[in-house]
């Protein structure tokens, strides 16, 4: 089996904001740390969110699947046609070279002239002086169909002294982000990079909660205009009225249950 053919993991309890990988214009190095997490997911530009497919409820399908029918030859073309797309999710150690911006801590790399820009693209705030140094933190890079398989084939042609293949979580690969007509990443491994890499299991992220997940109802509020804010307000409040409910419920049985046992005591 290939690394990328993996689509089942170990889920984590253990619940913390995801840090992504961003794939800006520039070369990026990382260490690839786990088994990645096949996910399918529909981008939505009127609101740049993008969710996670829910298979056969999914709303977007659903309406995709009208479009298509009402227009088969130019679907693709249509307002509020948003496609399924497979992605990868897996754990990375960056260890490209950062200046971090001492006003709002963003991480400022090279761009696409392989140069350090001289202020902080986030604030503005002037970072010439500063050291570069790797960013040495663990994050969750999302790379597609054709990335994936361009990975599999270098799990199984980089071979070591006996000719067996190495393990791709075993040396550095830097991802090559351009653009032309559209952004195009490119991975290539650095096999000199295999240094031992020790990442704790708690500093990973959990891939399974790294891609917004929302109900039917919610996505069909989303795709009507209603804000993802609103929407979380609102799941807020639901949890709210239904813990509530809960206690309400307990408080009754509890008294139910001792009325029970005085009338049977009497």
């Amino acid at each position: 089996m290939s690394f990328f053919d993996v689509t089942q993991r170990e889920e984590r309890t253990k619940f913390r904001k995801t840090e992504f990988l961003y794939f800006d214009i520039g070369q990026h190095i990382v260490r690839i740390l786990d088994a990645p997490l096949k996910v399918y997911t529909h981008y939505l530009p009127a609101m740049r969110i993008t969710v996670k497919c829910l298979g056969e409820e999914c709303p977007v399908c659903h309406n995709n699947r009208k479009i298509f029918l009402e227009n088969p030859k130019n679907y693709r073309d249509i307002p509020g046609y948003n496609s399924r797309s497979p992605r990868h999710l897996f754990n990375v150690l960056d260890r490209t070279l950062v200046k971090t911006c001492p006003k709002c801590q963003f991480e400022v790399k090279r761009g696409g002239d392989f140069q350090f820009p001289s202020a902080c693209p986030k604030c503005s705030t002037f970072v010439t002086d500063y050291t570069p140094h790797p960013s040495d933190k663990v994050k969750v890079a999302s790379v597609s169909d054709t990335v994936a398989s361009q990975i599999n084939m270098f799990e199984q042609s980089m071979l070591d002294a006996s000719g067996d293949p190495l393990p791709v979580t075993s040396y550095d690969f830097m991802f090559l982000v351009t653009k032309m007509d559209r952004k195009v990443t490119v991975p290539s491994p650095l096999i000199q990079n295999n240094d031992v890499v020790n990442v704790p299991e708690d500093a990973k992220f959990d891939l399974e909660k790294a891609t917004l997940k929302l109900e039917a109802d919610e996505i069909n509020e989303l795709l009507r205009g209603v804000s993802l804010r609103d929407i979380f307000a609102a799941r807020r409040v639901d949890s709210a009225v239904e813990e509530k409910l809960d206690e309400e419920t307990k408080e009754l049985e509890s008294d139910i249950e001792k009325r029970v046992s005085e009338l049977f005591n009497d």
